[in-house]
This record gives C-alpha cells, sequence and structure tokens, in this order.
C-alpha cells in the first residue's frame, strides 16, 4: 500500500508540473498578444499560441504541448474569437480556425515531444556513459599494478597512479611518450610482444628484468581501442625468491649426491661376518660399508678381545 501511493506522489507531482508551465506559457502568450492588439490582427494571437505550445513540448514533453493546446484554445476561443462582434457572420469559420488550430497543436506536441524524447533520452545515455567512464576509471586507479593505454604509433595516452609512483613521473610529464622512451633499455622480447599484439589483435604476457631499475617485471599486453593497453608489475620478490629456491635446491641436490645410504636386506655370514655382495662375492664387512658409504674404518681392539689374547700370554 505505501509503494503504491510512494509511486504515485512523483507521477502527481510531474502532472502539476506539467500543467504549472502550460498555464505559464498560455499566459505569457496571451498578454504578449493583448499587448500587440493594435499591431497584429485578432487570429494572429493563434500563431503565438502555436509557438508557446511547440516550445512547451520541446521543454516539457508530448503532455506538456497537449495541456498547453487544450489551454490556448480554450483561451483563443474566450478572448479573441467571440469578443469581436464583427467577426459573428463568420463564427462557423472562427470555431474551425480554433479546431484547426488544436489539431496543429496535437501535431506540434507529438513532433516537439518526440524531440524532447530524443533529447532526455541522449542526456541519459551520455550520464550513464559518464558514469561508466567514471567507474572504470575508478577501478583502473584501484589496481595496484602500473596501467597504461598506448595509441597506435605506441605514444602514452592514459596511465594511472600506480604507473607514476613506480616510474616516478607524472602522466602529463609521459603523455605523448613511447614505451621505448619511458624503458629505453626494454627487452627485445617485449618490444616484439607489443608489436604482436598491436598487428594480430591478440594478448599475451612476458616477463623481463629491466637492468637499469634492477627489477624484475611482468607485462600483460592485450588490445585496446586502436591501440594497447599495457598492464605491468613489479615482480622482483617473486623473481628473487625463486632463484634463492632454485639456488638451495641445487645446494641439496648438491649435498645429496655425496650421500649413500644402505637400505634393504644385507645378506651377512653368521659366522665371520663377511657379507655378500651385489656380485655374489663375499667381502670383509668394513670393506663392504666403505664401498657403500661415506664411511671410513680405524682399526683397534675391543676390551674383550683384549682380555682373550692377553690370557693365553699370562698363563
Amino acid at each position: 500500500m505505501n509503494s503504491k501511493r510512494s509511486s504515485t506522489i512523483p507521477q502527481e507531482s510531474n502532472l502539476l508540473r506539467d500543467l504549472l508551465v502550460a498555464v505559464v506559457a498560455v499566459a505569457a502568450v496571451t498578454a504578449l498578444r493583448l499587448l500587440l492588439i493594435p499591431v497584429l490582427y485578432d487570429r494572429a494571437a493563434f500563431l503565438l499560441f502555436g509557438l508557446a505550445v511547440m516550445i512547451s513540448s520541446w521543454r516539457g514533453g508530448r503532455r506538456v504541448g497537449l495541456i498547453t493546446t487544450a489551454l490556448a484554445s480554450l483561451v483563443g476561443m474566450l478572448l479573441f474569437v467571440h469578443p469581436f462582434p464583427e467577426l459573428a457572420d463568420r463564427s462557423l469559420q472562427n470555431e474551425s480556425l480554433v479546431a484547426l488550430f488544436a489539431v496543429e497543436g496535437c501535431g506540434i506536441s507529438f513532433l516537439a515531444g518526440q524531440l524532447h524524447e530524443q533529447r532526455s533520452r541522449a542526456k541519459q545515455q551520455a550520464r550513464e556513459a559518464t558514469r561508466a567512464r567514471n567507474e572504470i576509471s575508478d577501478l583502473i586507479e584501484s589496481i595496484p599494478d602500473g596501467f597504461q593505454a598506448f595509441d597506435s604509433d605506441f605514444r602514452l595516452t592514459f596511465m594511472n597512479r600506480a604507473t607514476e609512483s613506480m616510474l616516478e613521473r607524472s602522466a602529463e610529464e609521459l603523455r605523448g611518450e613511447t614505451i621505448w622512451d619511458q624503458f629505453p633499455a626494454l627487452d627485445t622480447g617485449v618490444g616484439q610482444l607489443l608489436r604482436r599484439v598491436m598487428l594480430v589483435r591478440t594478448g599475451g604476457v612476458c616477463e623481463t628484468y629491466y637492468a637499469p631499475r634492477g627489477r624484475w617485471f611482468s607485462f600483460h599486453v592485450n588490445p585496446f581501442r586502436e591501440g594497447i593497453s599495457v598492464l605491468f608489475r613489479d615482480i622482483s620478490e617473486r623473481r628473487n625468491a625463486e632463484v634463492e629456491r632454485e639456488r638451495l635446491i641445487r645446494e641439496l641436490q648438491a649435498a645429496l649426491a655425496h650421500v649413500r645410504t644402505l637400505r634393504g636386506l644385507i645378506p651377512i655370514c653368521a659366522w665371520c661376518k663377511k657379507i655378500r655382495n651385489d656380485h655374489g662375492y663375499w667381502e670383509q664387512l668394513e670393506l663392504y660399508l666403505k664401498g657403500h658409504s661415506e664411511a671410513d674404518f680405524t682399526h683397534g681392539m675391543c676390551p674383550d678381545c683384549a682380555r682373550k689374547h692377553r690370557e693365553p700370554l699370562t698363563g
């Protein structure tokens, strides 16, 4: 119930507004016609009323024009047709004049209303386009990565604030420069990607090390209007982390290459403790371990063996 009531309020206010515009237009034309009675012929009032209908409907729409036509017909009939006794013998002709004006006013209202709607539609489209452009601009400005747009000659037309921070130069200072003016030592692979996207109109990605700044950058290049757009990101931290990880992997692999471990079942003699090798030969325990590991041996004598070998000597 409340929603229906709230929806009718704007309609009523629009109707009152249109009625007010029509009343003001007809009143202004009537006052002007009364002032010009000594100069203009009496029926010339309807020419002024027609002008009022055209202006009001062009400004306010078809409904305003129709309301203005109705009011102008009524006022014209009461003030500029019947009050003249010398025109009484031509009352039918005068009433036909009013009817003709009413038809003409409806036609004027329709045509001018069409112009009003087209103008309103064009304004609405312009507002929507402006809003969309502002939203896109705000979106691009919110991107933490650098964004630049170039024309067909690779000259800069737009860049966001993140690019200004990364390059430490303003958009006004760089506008009109090519990407090679901004990055004189740009890798040839990136240059080939830029030209390919400009020619083939398909996007591409590449990563490069830019020596003058000592930084790694990734370039995402896509066709944009007649030129291209470049989204570039500083990936130095990631690339340095990858380089460090690869270095650690190489060091680990080198360390593991020097480490040999024994795995699985090892056949060993239960009496002499010799071990059978992969070729089927039996060899001393220390020789087998030395050949299959990084271990080395020093020989000595344990206390039990020392007592065992010492007893025969003392006996």
